[in-house]
């Protein structure tokens, strides 16, 4: 009896007996990002992982983007190693060159992750969930250089943003990947163990049948269950609070000339909101469009403006649960103002 439920358990928890571990390379690495809507840098990090799926290899990277970090998840090997390697060092290269010649440019240099429509590899920006980006930048004469990491959760495509490292900072991403193959051999090394741990533990459990343990576990995955169902119920605004905020939003909004009479063209943008109300950072949500339909990008500029001029929004009215509109998605549609 008490084999069949510890089965069910590994099946019901796969992560159970498949344990995704990860490991920190290397300390954090500083860098900075420009709020737009505050309209000053501020101080970030960028943070580089190692994990096993099972035996495949995945090298993650973590940036503070957003209200949360932004977290991309690489399969990897051999080839990636060495065309991270080249990217950094090319980077650095470069930095030399701008800053002895007095040059400006901005220049792609590679993409990772999920890139199925080509767009982030051909121009070094990420435009989907799971992708991270690199391009060198220089400007003032070559005086300022730095490494743009481009970079989109792999859950949320709302969590995204572009972090500055200048040369110092370079230096440090590229003693971290050096470090990246051997921390994976930690990692391996660690899974044995643990594999050899369970292993004994299910020989344990095997010859233990007795009724009352049984019924210990069987409590333990309705604990389980009973956590997960609480994480999954994050409160949300309602119909009718979300339709308040857009009014309130809507005594600012001016669509641009020519596109009331279009028809269809809305604009959906989530805003992060800090506890005392204030909105951090405006994200356009269709980011190809807004790249390539010049009509949309200015009704997407409009209600960005919209939502900068109408500081403070009147959050009170919702009440003190801060969960609840941590974050909200408002459309903007250009038939109405």
């Amino acid at each position: 009896m008490l084999r069949a439920i510890v089965i069910a358990l590994l099946l019901f928890f796969p992560s159970f007996s498949q344990a995704f571990t990860t490991y920190k390379v290397q300390e954090d690495i500083p860098a900075r990002f420009f709020n737009d809507l505050l309209q000053n840098w501020q101080s970030a990090n960028l943070t580089v992982w190692v994990g096993l799926n099972g035996d495949v290899a995945t090298l993650i990277f973590e940036g503070e983007v957003s209200y949360k970090p932004a977290t991309v998840h690489i399969k990897y090997d051999k080839i990636v190693q060495r065309r991270l390697e080249a990217i950094v060092n090319q980077s650095i290269e470069w930095a030399s060159v701008a800053k002895s010649n007095k040059a400006d440019t901005n220049q792609g240099l590679g993409c990772f992750g999920s890139d199925a429509y080509g767009l982030c590899n051909e121009n070094s920006r990420t435009y989907d969930e799971n992708q991270i980006a690199f391009r060198f930048f220089s400007r003032n004469a070559g005086a300022q250089t730095d490494l743009i990491v481009d970079i989109t959760d792999r859950g949320n495509e709302y969590i995204t943003g572009q972090l500055y490292l200048d040369v110092a900072t370079v230096l440090r991403l590229k003693k971290t990947l050096t470090k990246v193959p051997e921390k994976l051999s930690f990692a391996r090394a660690e899974k044995d163990k643990s594999s050899d741990l369970f292993k004994k533990s299910d020989e344990l459990l095997t010859a233990n049948n007795s009724h009352q343990d049984a019924n210990k576990i069987t409590g333990t995955l309705q604990n389980l269950a009973d956590v997960e169902k609480a994480r999954s119920e994050k409160p949300k605004l309602d119909f009718f609070e979300v339709e308040l905020l857009k009014k309130e939003l809507g005594k600012c909004w001016q669509p641009p000339a020519g596109t009331r009479a279009m028809k269809g063209l809305s604009v959906d943008l989530l805003l992060d909101f800090d506890k005392s109300g204030a909105v951090t950072k405006v994200t356009v949500l269709n980011k190809v469009r807004y790249e390539i339909d010049a009509a949309f990008r200015a009704a997407a500029n409009a209600a960005t403006r919209a939502v900068v001029e109408c500081q403070p929004v009147d959050i009170p009215l919702y009440g003190g649960d801060y969960d609840k509109w941590t974050q909200v998605k408002v459309t903007f549609d250009t038939k109405h103002n």
